[in-house]
């Protein structure tokens, strides 16, 4: 069995891999013209959003807002490959 120290070794390693992955794929992502897209804090969009719960308004977090985003969307130029999965406050 692995020990402690040897565990962690490959846990950064393993980190390290999947992000160094990530970062190139969004490389070639933005060369193709694919973009993401679903912040916390901007307003919610209908058309390219998806909203999973419903979020309480605050002073932080005005009606129509995106509160939490559990998974970005992708876009191809202007067309939507996926939508955003968000948290949101309702519109009034």
């Amino acid at each position: 069995s692995m020990d402690d120290e040897t565990a962690a070794k490959a846990g950064r390693a393993l980190v390290s891999g999947v992000q160094a992955t990530s970062s190139e794929l969004q490389k070639v992502f933005k060369l193709n013209g694919i973009t993401s897209f679903g912040e916390a804090g901007e307003k919610f969009d209908p058309n390219t959003m998806e909203a999973m719960f419903v979020m309480p308004i605050s002073d932080d977090l005005p009606a129509g807002s995106v509160g939490q985003v559990l998974m970005r969307g992708y876009k191809f130029k202007d067309r939507v490959l996926r939508p955003a999965q968000v948290g949101a406050t309702p519109v009034q």
